[in-house]
């Protein structure tokens, strides 16, 4: 799917170039629609195995307010289940358990205006932000990739501005 803005498939109406050399993508968004009011509300649950669970929840709506003028909005929250586990994290305050979840949430507003039947301005805006905790490497043996200890775990203490 898409790296970066995380747009859902609501707000996704083509996807162009998807077999393209170099891997171009061109993602045209869902525009407002002028002749219909409508929305969808989407709902789900995820589980990271050795790990947390996580829920996903999404809403779109489009609103013809006159034959001139439209709206759509939409807005997303997405919680992804932390699966590595810090065992030194307890002698700094930090969790030991599950500690790398992410929380991504945003949201996009577009609007639409018609001059006659030649003519359409859009406006819209997209908005993401992101929340990770932890790390998301594991403590392997270096001979055979495979994770130390018990599970995914790692031993290197990270603070929140990326030091160590």
């Amino acid at each position: 799917m898409l790296v970066g803005k995380d747009l859902g498939p609501y707000s996704v109406e083509k996807e162009l170039g998807s077999g393209a050399m170099g891997g171009v993508l061109r993602y045209v968004t869902r525009g407002p629609d002028f002749g219909k009011f409508g929305g969808s509300v989407t709902l789900g649950i995820s589980d990271a195995a050795h790990g947390d669970t996580g829920h996903v929840a999404r809403a779109s709506l489009n609103v013809p307010v006159s034959e001139a003028f439209a709206f759509r909005v939409s807005a997303f929250r997405r919680e992804d289940g932390g699966y590595v586990d810090n065992p030194l994290g307890a002698a700094y305050g930090l969790d030991t358990e599950d500690h790398n979840g992410v929380t991504t949430s945003g949201g996009r507003l577009a609007a639409a205006w018609r001059f006659g039947e030649a003519w359409r301005a859009d406006a819209s805006y997209l908005h993401q932000q992101r929340s990770a905790d932890g790390a998301t490497w594991v403590d392997v043996d270096r001979h055979t990739l495979e994770p130390l200890g018990d599970g995914y775990q790692h031993s290197i203490v990270v603070d929140e501005h990326g030091s160590t």
